[in-house]
């Protein structure tokens, strides 16, 4: 049995089909779900050329995004920042 779960979505990508469709089974199975923000290292790398307030309104737009089907996300209760090139 399981308490909860990981929603990982891409930064650059935003959110998926897939995201959804997690979210749904997750709520389904009475999981709490932890939202991790992967990749966030790219959005103001040379080759995407964001600016940092462009960058935040990126990863407010996912959150939004998913909050407006689900309504279960805070950024002091369940979201986790990633980013494999700098280890965190």
């Amino acid at each position: 049995a399981s308490d909860g779960c990981v929603i990982v979505v891409d930064v650059m990508e935003g959110v998926r089909a897939q995201s959804l469709a997690a979210l749904r089974s997750a709520r389904l199975e009475r999981l709490a779900p932890v939202l991790v923000l992967n990749k966030i290292d790219r959005l103001c790398d040379l080759h995407t050329g964001l600016e940092p307030t462009e960058a935040f309104d990126r990863i407010r737009q996912i959150v939004e995004s998913l909050n407006a089907h689900f309504n279960i996300f805070n950024a002091e209760k369940n979201i986790v920042f990633a980013s494999a090139k700098y280890g965190w």
